[in-house]
Order: structure tokens, then sequence, then C-alpha cells
């Protein structure tokens, strides 16, 4: 069980996390971006991401995100889901450009998608729910 982060203010509790999410957005000039990320933290009504690029997010920004769930050697899972950029936690550190910024999101409309793994490691077609 992932370790409970303790918060008086918070409606849902929050749990300290390391998965995988692949991120989709734009940038303000319009561009599209995909970043691989580490989540921090996740509960039920969102998530905290880390990233060392915070200049991409922008509160009210609409996100795609594509979180890697624990796999079996058969089968790889990922919760596909809407997102919002919430707020950010600046980093105050000295060595600031060194450190991730943790950027919170409210999760929406989500799914699941399960691929099965090919002999050899590869996955096949994406299954969702």
């Amino acid at each position: 069980m992932p370790e409970r982060v303790d918060s008086e203010r918070r409606e849902y509790e929050r749990y300290l996390t390391d998965l995988e999410v692949e991120v989709h957005g734009r940038l303000q000039d319009g561009q599209p971006f995909c970043d691989h990320l580490q989540l921090q933290n996740i509960s039920g009504g969102g998530v905290g991401l880390l990233t060392r690029l915070p200049h991409r997010y922008s509160i009210g920004q609409n996100l795609t995100l594509r979180i890697k769930l624990p796999s079996t050697d058969r089968i790889e899972s990922f919760m596909l889901c809407k997102a919002i950029v919430k707020w950010e936690y600046p980093n105050n550190a000295s060595d600031a450009a060194e450190q991730p910024t943790v950027i919170g999101l409210c999760i929406g409309e989500r799914s699941i998608e399960h691929r099965e793994r090919k002999p050899g490691g590869d996955a096949g077609d994406g299954h969702r729910r």
C-alpha cells in the first residue's frame, strides 16, 4: 500500500506514488507536446505530477494523461484520463534548476486500457474497458 500523505484540507486522502505517466498537451503558442514523467502522489480527485519543465504547464490548461498501472508478465494496463492543471508547487530551492516542480492536476473522464504482451515482451493491440 502506498504511503499516505496527511493533510487536513483535502477532501480525499493523498498517497505517494512513482507511477510513470505520459502527458499530452499544448504549449501557450498552440504547439503540441508529450512529456514522459512520474506522478508524485495520487488521490480520489487528482494527482501531483513531477516535472523539470514547469513552463509547459499553466493553471486551467487541459491535458490528456496515460498512466502506466502495475502490470503482469502477460498484460500491461494504463489509465487514460483528461486532466486540468489546478496548481503549481513552486520550487524555492537554491538549486531550483535541478529540482522537479510539482504540478497539481484535477482528474476528469477516465478509462482503462489493457494490452496483451506478445512473447518476447512486445505489447499487442490495446483493449479499452
